[in-house]
């Protein structure tokens, strides 16, 4: 098992996060209707805004590394993560790294 984990950091409260943006909606549901399977428990998936509503983190804990990157290889997951990252760039949103975890 792994463990991922991604956080944001946006300028203030008033820039929307891009998960909540309609774009970001459908992405989610791809995500989970494709992938949400290979999430090894689903309670072990977490979303933390910070109590300033500046940092947003969202990690989940995959069955396996070939799970997650077979997500990860997938075009349509590619083509959001790339939407979210234009968003992110006009928006003063700052994404940190990647963070993954052998569990």
């Amino acid at each position: 098992m792994i463990k991922v984990t991604k956080t944001f950091i946006r300028p203030n409260a008033s820039v929307v996060w891009w998960i909540t943006t309609p774009a970001g909606q459908n992405y989610v549901g791809y995500r989970q209707a494709m992938y949400g399977s290979k999430i090894s428990n689903q309670s072990e998936t977490h979303e933390i805004e910070s109590s300033d509503g500046l940092t947003w983190t969202f990690s989940a804990t995959w069955d396996s590394r070939a799970d997650y990157d077979a997500m990860m290889a997938d075009p349509n997951i590619q083509q959001a993560i790339a939407a979210r990252r234009a968003y992110d760039g006009q928006n003063g949103i700052y994404e940190a790294d990647t963070q993954i975890v052998n569990l």
